[in-house]
């Protein structure tokens, strides 16, 4: 039997089986030489009145900070007020592309943002899906549902951003038969990783933050390649880095001058590239 497990509690995890929850234990082997995340995809078989993990199914991602495995969709919440950090989200938007997750951009507290901000936004990440919320108007909240149906989501973002009045906008206060009574409002804590079975096949995953967010283990030279933007401007040099070259020689910086690539987020890049190599010229010093 498949199951998914939603929490860890000690030496046992609460598991999603079957419709329901259940609690197993991992067998002595995979004990030892595994550690089950939560999110992990297990095989789960029944002994007498005791459920017990046999084994873990192929991980399609995972995280140490968060600790969790196999995020389908990362909704990434900016808003107005705190000003939104975009090389935070452009950090997870590469997080996102590197370990296959899909990422939404979700503008919280749609009822406060002016318009000049939504467009700020919409114009630095039109190759996203942007979703407009109100938390307190339920604006989007539907269609965002739609979009994250019967796929493992988190939320992330800065501090006050509103990811738990959207958690509960999305159901985390009605939970299917009662999992848990966990309040999430404004000052909300979370230190343990867990993953709610929500109304409309919603499963959200209630994480304590993405607080490793360095994109050291990608080349400086590879960074290109997670811009879809500079993809569209089809660059003819294989090795070019959309930094150095003239305009002439670069279909990114051509593409720059016609107002087709954010300058901005294109800014941004050169400095995450800059911080980069730094990095991989000196990590041996």
């Amino acid at each position: 039997m498949k199951g998914l497990i939603t929490k860890n509690i000690s030496d046992s995890y609460e598991v999603w089986l079957n419709g329901s929850v259940i609690t197993a234990k991992p067998r002595g082997k995979l004990k030892k030489s595994d550690k089950l995340l939560v999110g992990d995809y297990v095989e789960c078989n029944c002994i007498g009145n005791e459920y017990i993990i046999e084994g873990r199914m192929q991980r399609k991602n995972q995280f140490v900070r968060p600790s969790i495995a196999n995020i389908d969709i990362l909704c990434i919440l900016v808003t107005e007020i705190p000003i939104a950090d975009k090389y935070l989200v452009d950090k997870l938007i590469i997080k996102c592309f590197e370990n296959k997750i899909k990422p939404i951009l979700v503008i919280s507290k749609k009822d406060i943002v002016s318009d000049k901000f939504v467009k700020e936004i919409e114009s630095e990440y039109y190759f996203l899906d942007i979703f407009k919320v109100s938390a307190l108007t339920n604006e989007s909240i539907g269609e965002l549902k739609t979009a994250i149906k019967g796929k493992l989501t988190a939320l992330a973002g800065q501090s006050a951003v509103g990811k738990s009045k959207l958690s509960s906008a999305l159901g985390a206060l009605a939970i299917e038969g009662e999992i848990s009574k966990k309040t999430l409002r404004g000052k909300h804590t979370t230190r343990h990783t867990e993953i709610y079975i929500l109304k409309d096949d919603i499963l959200l995953a209630d994480t304590p933050g993405f607080s490793r967010l360095d994109i050291n283990e990608i080349r400086y030279t590879d960074l290109k390649y997670y811009y879809p933007e500079f993809e569209n401007a089809k660059c003819r040099y294989a090795s070019c880095d959309h930094i150095e070259q003239k305009v002439s020689d670069c279909f990114v910086k051509m593409a720059l001058n016609d107002c087709k690539i954010n300058q901005n987020r294109y800014n941004r890049y050169v400095e995450l590239y800059k911080d980069l190599k730094q990095y991989w010229e000196t990590r041996y010093d």
